[in-house]
């Protein structure tokens, strides 16, 4: 059968639109993606995932936010926000200034964020 030009134009025009739509939506989602692997190192997202006080509020936000992460994202999270509390007990029981647990958390997050982790190259995980 031979379909009238103006209909096969038609029908050009929809695939098309329905490509530029699907390429839309994916570029979205990469952008979505980076931006949460850019916030990897993110101390905000490590206390309001793992932090104890919440709002109804932040509870929303909270699951929302654990039903987007993967699991090197949430184990980033996890490892920066126990990383604030050992600095934060520590800081509390050597009573050392507030400005002095800021920059050591900010210089632990630093740390993390351009070496992808608190590894130390040649230092055991693990006592024997």
């Amino acid at each position: 059968q031979d379909i009238p030009p103006e209909y096969d134009a038609i029908a050009q025009q929809q695939l098309l639109q329905e490509d530029t739509d699907r390429a839309d939506r994916a570029a979205q989602a990469h952008q979505a993606y980076s931006l949460l692997q850019n916030q990897k190192w993110s101390l905000d997202r490590a206390i309001l995932l793992y932090g104890q006080q919440h709002t109804d509020e932040r509870l929303t936000e909270r699951q929302n936010l654990l039903a987007r992460l993967d699991k090197p994202l949430l184990k980033a999270a996890s490892d920066l926000y126990k990383a604030y509390k050992l600095l934060q007990t520590a800081s509390q029981k050597l009573e050392l200034p507030q400005r002095v647990f800021t920059d050591s958390v900010d210089a632990i997050r630093k740390y993390a964020s351009h070496k992808e982790g608190f590894r130390v190259k040649g230092v055991a995980s693990r006592l024997s």
